[in-house]
């Protein structure tokens, strides 16, 4: 089952079964930056979490020159989370720039 998923789906599914066994239900879960909020995202699609996502990106999740630069993975970030939060107006208008509303 594995091989015909994405490679961030097996990377989250791997996660998944190294933290716990099962499924892992909150009201809440808060991902502090973009990559926990994109690994977060694909436990929740593969019901392995269940509950409302907020991630909280801090700068360097989405700077340039960092992995998360690009705006095909901001977007992907926003899609995921019920609510994304930045540390700052700077990091807002470049999420709001990748179409992050």
């Amino acid at each position: 089952v594995v091989q015909s998923l994405s490679k961030g789906d097996a990377r989250a599914l791997r996660v998944a079964n190294r933290l716990f066994d099962g499924r892992f239900e909150a009201d809440i879960i808060h991902a502090h930056f973009g990559h926990m909020g994109v690994l977060a995202g694909d436990l929740l699609a593969h019901n392995l979490l269940s509950g409302r996502l907020i991630t909280t990106v801090h700068g360097f999740d989405i700077s340039k020159g960092a992995l998360g630069s690009s705006h095909a993975y901001m977007r992907d970030l926003c899609d995921k989370s019920r609510l994304v939060l930045t540390v700052n107006n700077v990091w807002k208008a470049r999420m709001m720039a990748a179409g992050c509303q």
